[in-house]
C-alpha cells in the first residue's frame, strides 16, 4: 500500500500547486502495479470534520482504531511544533533541524563566526535543500563567508507580513517561501537576496518577479534569480554566484570609504 495524499489547502482560501493535487493520479500513471493507494484529500476549506472522517476511513484500512489515530496525531503535532521551534530558535534549515532531532545532545549548532555578507534565499524546500538538483547551492554560497538565511528560519508572523507588504494577500501556499521570505529579508535589510526557482513552476515565475520588484524599490537590494534547470553543470551557477556576491562585497566596501 502507498500513502499518497492530495494536499489541496492548508489555510482558508489558500491553495497548493497542482503538482500536489495530482499526486495520486501521477503515482497510478507512473507505477501501474501500485493499485492499492491510500488517498486522503486535505482541504481545510471543507472543515476539520471532513478531514477527521477521511483520516478515520484511511486508518480503518490499516486496522488502526480511532483512539490510536488520535494518539498518533497528537504525538505528530507535538513533534512538528518542536521541529518548527528548533529551526526558528537556532536559525537552522530543514536538514539541520532533522540532524538536531536525530542526534540531540551530540549535535553542534552551526556557527558562521564573522560573516562578510548576509544573504537570504527564496524558494521551495525541494529546490533549496536538494544538493543534487541545485548543484550544492547553499554550501557554495557559504564558501564566500556568507551567513545564509532560508524561509523556514523565519517566524510565521514575519512570513505573513512579508506577503502582505508585497502582494497584499496570499493565494498559493508556496508564497511564504518566496514573497513572505522576501518581505522579511527586506525588513531586516540583508545584503542581498537569491531566488532559486524551477523552470516549470508557474506560480514561481510570478512570485519571483514580484520579489525582485520589491527588492529594487526598497533600498535597491541586490537580487539574483537562478532557474535551476538552466545549469547542466556547476560552472554557470558558480560564475553567476561569484559575480553577484563579489559585486555586493565591493558595494559594501565602497560605501565605507
Amino acid at each position: 500500500m502507498i500513502f499518497s495524499p492530495v494536499i489541496r489547502s492548508l489555510e482558508k482560501k489558500v491553495y497548493n500547486c497542482s503538482r500536489f493535487l495530482g499526486l495520486p493520479d501521477l503515482v497510478k500513471a507512473v507505477v501501474p502495479e501500485a493499485k492499492n493507494i491510500l488517498e486522503v484529500d486535505v482541504d481545510v476549506n471543507r472543515g476539520i470534520e471532513d478531514l477527521n472522517k477521511q483520516m478515520i476511513r484511511a486508518a480503518s484500512k490499516l486496522d488502526i482504531s480511532e483512539k490510536q489515530l488520535k494518539q498518533a496525531a497528537e504525538k505528530a503535532k507535538r513533534a512538528h511544533l518542536r521541529y518548527l521551534g528548533i529551526m526558528r530558535k537556532f536559525g537552522l534549515s530543514y536538514p539541520q533541524a532533522i540532524d538536531y532531532l536525530d542526534q540531540k545532545a551530540g549535535y553542534e549548532i552551526p556557527r558562521n563566526g564573522h560573516a562578510e555578507l548576509e544573504i537570504g534565499l527564496l524558494g521551495h524546500p525541494y529546490v533549496l535543500h536538494d544538493d543534487y538538483i541545485n548543484h550544492n547551492l547553499i554550501q557554495r554560497i557559504k564558501s564566500f563567508n556568507v551567513k545564509v538565511y532560508t524561509p523556514e528560519m523565519l517566524t510565521r508572523r514575519a512570513l505573513r507580513k512579508g506577503i502582505k507588504d508585497i502582494a497584499g494577500y496570499s493565494y498559493w501556499t508556496s508564497e511564504a517561501d518566496v514573497l513572505g521570505a522576501a518581505g522579511a529579508y527586506l525588513d531586516n535589510r540583508l545584503d542581498g537576496i537569491i531566488g532559486a526557482t524551477a523552470f516549470s513552476c508557474g506560480p514561481d515565475s510570478l512570485m519571483m518577479n514580484l520579489a525582485e520588484r520589491a527588492a529594487r524599490s526598497r533600498d535597491s537590494t541586490p537580487f539574483l534569480c537562478l532557474t535551476i534547470e538552466e545549469h547542466s553543470s556547476d560552472t554557470g551557477l558558480v560564475t553567476r554566484l561569484e559575480a553577484f556576491l563579489e559585486m555586493i562585497i565591493r558595494r559594501k566596501r565602497t560605501a565605507k570609504i
